[in-house]
């Protein structure tokens, strides 16, 4: 925004008056002005002169509290800067979470891998295991009924245990003693 001269001036002047210590320049300037004119009068210049002290002990103090402002000022507007430090480091950790959260997902996928080709191996051992078996052993085999395992657990159980909440995968109860499954100790199957 450009001003014009006089607008500049009007500017200059209103700005003077705002500033405390011009406001005690000018003061002290009259003062010293009345104690010169009137030198003969020792009892004038001496409470002159106590005014003068009296105002530059305050133009001091003023000073004094402005410098204390500024600082005061100083550190407020460094908080901005802090904030955006803070963000830059939520966004950096909810990377690092998303990422994680990946690796984790692939390992989950992994593990489920593996433990359905221990299955399908151990399926398999059990059937040439089971068609080696002599006739006797056969007949108890009769006896399997079918049981429920889950995706990720090491037990067997009955339909309706409450472990089964989440997955429920029917096997035969030897089937699943084949594949390493255990009974469950709350329903025993």
């Amino acid at each position: 925004m450009e001003y014009n001269e006089k607008e500049k001036n009007e500017i200059v002047k209103k700005n003077f008056w705002k500033d405390k210590k011009n406001i005690a320049i000018v003061i002290l300037s009259v003062l010293l002005f009345f104690s010169i004119g009137s030198s003969d009068d020792n009892s004038t210049n001496s409470y002159l002169r106590n005014q003068v002290s009296d105002l530059s002990t305050q133009v001091k103090a003023l000073e004094e509290e402005n410098n204390k402002l500024n600082t005061s000022l100083n550190e407020f507007n460094s908080v901005p800067n802090e904030t955006e430090e803070y963000k830059n480091k939520i966004a950096r950790l909810e990377l690092q979470v998303n990422e994680l959260e990946n690796k984790n997902s692939e390992l989950e996928k992994e593990i489920t891998s593996v433990k359905e080709e221990k299955s399908k191996l151990l399926t398999s051992q059990t059937k040439s295991v089971a068609s080696t078996k002599p006739e006797s052993v056969e007949s108890s085999t009769s006896n399997s009924y079918t049981v429920y395992v889950t995706k990720t657990g090491a037990k067997y159980h009955r339909d309706g245990c409450r472990y089964l909440s989440r997955s429920q995968i029917a096997k035969s109860k030897n089937d699943a003693i084949a594949q390493g499954y255990t009974p469950c100790s709350v329903c025993n199957p």
